[in-house]
């Protein structure tokens, strides 16, 4: 039986800033409006990055913060929604303003969560990026320049020359005197290249590391944060959630040996349920929590054989053992062997 999940997800977008607050438009974010059956991670991805994407545009704010009478008048309204079936995805996205109306709408076959995820982004960018006008989200003037970095009691302070070699590097709009907007910044650990918010990392950009290691994706106050992809020089390739720095989240991992790994992480650990498959053809299912695998799951062997039962710290704890036919072959009991 089909079934149906509809995320309506508002957006409220007010014309001009309230006294104290930022230079962006505000705007004001509802709880989405789910019927169906949707896990949770995929919940809290999909609004993260919807969250995340507005940032970078407008002043995200809760709606409990005002009441009715406080509320400025309304200019713009977003509108999302995500219409999944056993068929397909819908993803559409709605811009209801005063000179115009707009849409965008992407159908996904077979979607995962990350590939989602990446649909809505793209929907955001070519709605909100390729169709604003100055008319309705307006920012400060920025001037273009060179600053430099230099670290002050713990912190990175930014100025229009050089103390020594160790200094950062910046090229870009400087606004109030620090990184602002987009740029390039240089320093010993490497190069960034993208948007940058009040002197840090802010938006969307592109960190190469000396070792030749990349990052592309979502940054927050100078750490990854959001959606992103990591690229290792020895080929593995992680694409998915952080939060501060760390792998958090949904995400899959392609090893350079051509394994393949799609799991849950917080702080920067597998927490949650993670299937790993080898170049051999190993395959392991079920619950990590804090990097090792706990609970139920199920190991296949290369030649056939399966372990399916109760781990415990990533060893088999209370197992049963199958042959490639389904003959029970051997056991563990509380973690001690005992073959038939």
């Amino acid at each position: 039986m089909k079934y149906l999940i509809i995320y309506s997800v508002t957006f409220i977008l007010f014309n001009l800033p309230l006294f104290g607050q930022s230079s962006k438009p505000l705007a004001v974010f509802f709880p989405a409006k789910i019927n169906g059956n949707v896990s949770d991670s995929r919940k809290q991805m999909l609004l993260q990055t919807l969250h995340a994407e507005l940032s970078n545009f407008f002043d995200v704010s809760s709606p409990d913060k005002y009441v009715s009478h406080d509320l400025p008048v309304v200019s713009n309204v977003f509108q999302l929604q995500v219409t999944m079936k056993e068929d397909g995805t819908r993803l559409n996205l709605k811009w209801l303003s005063k000179n115009d109306n707009r849409d965008e709408t992407s159908i996904c076959v077979e979607c995962s969560s990350i590939k989602l995820n990446k649909e809505l982004i793209s929907l955001i960018n070519n709605l909100v990026v390729g169709s604003r006008n100055e008319q309705d989200v307006q920012y400060k003037t920025k001037r273009k320049g060179i600053l430099y970095g230099h670290l002050v009691k713990g912190n990175w302070e930014w100025f229009d020359y050089s103390f020594n070699e160790l200094d950062r590097k910046y090229e870009g709009e400087i606004k109030d005197g620090k990184p602002d907007g987009h740029g390039k910044g240089i320093s010993s650990w490497g190069t960034y290249v993208g948007s940058w918010l009040n002197g840090k990392k802010h938006g969307h950009g592109t960190k190469t590391y000396l070792s030749g290691d990349k990052y592309i994706g979502q940054w927050k106050n100078g750490e990854k944060h959001g959606q992103g992809t990591y690229i290792s020089t020895g080929g593995e390739i992680y694409e998915g959630q952080w939060k501060q720095g760390r792998k958090d989240g949904l995400g899959t991992e392609t090893f350079a040996d051509g394994g393949y790994l799609e799991a849950e992480w917080k702080n920067g650990e597998l927490n949650g349920q993670a299937a790993f498959t080898w170049s051999d053809g190993e395959k392991l299912t079920g619950e990590f929590r804090e990097g090792k695998f706990y609970g139920h799951g199920t190991l296949t062997l290369p030649d056939g054989r399966k372990r399916i039962g109760d781990f415990k710290a990533s060893r088999p704890w209370n197992i049963t053992e199958f042959d490639k036919y389904g003959n029970i072959i051997g056991r563990w009991v509380e973690g001690q062997i005992r073959k038939n």
